[in-house]
């Protein structure tokens, strides 16, 4: 469970994949499943597509693809477009509250080169 802990650490996901899964005879590139293999082979070529597999590393990608796929089958729908997004509270950067909208600008006079210009006060 060290994967699982390092994943929740880092705020990631954790997949467990099913230890039956055929991760060594599925072909990484094209998805063709060639069948078991003894051991000793380490490496393979795809009958459907010619690409050259390492074990290891075709066995990881396949792993890694079924996790995503099990993660996106379980996840909830995102809207779709058009849809309208909660309206949030949100705070510039010195602090203040921002409402969101269509809210005019605040306007100020440009200030002359070389001169300093002091604020107009309305009141």
């Amino acid at each position: 469970m060290f994967c699982e802990y390092k994943a929740t650490r880092r705020g990631r996901k954790f997949v467990k994949v099913a230890r039956d899964f055929p991760s060594s005879q599925i072909c990484s590139d094209c998805g063709f499943r060639d069948g078991p293999k003894p051991l000793h082979i380490r490496e393979w070529t795809c009958d459907n597509c010619n690409t050259r597999h390492d074990r290891d590393w075709n066995a990881g990608r396949n792993i890694k693809y079924e996790g995503r796929r099990m993660l996106a089958a379980t996840a909830p729908s995102t809207p779709g477009p058009g849809a309208r997004r909660p309206v949030t509270a949100t705070v510039n950067a010195c602090g203040a509250h921002v409402r969101p909208g269509n809210s005019p600008a605040a306007r100020t006079t440009p200030t002359l080169v070389g001169r300093k210009q002091e604020p107009t006060r309305s009141g």
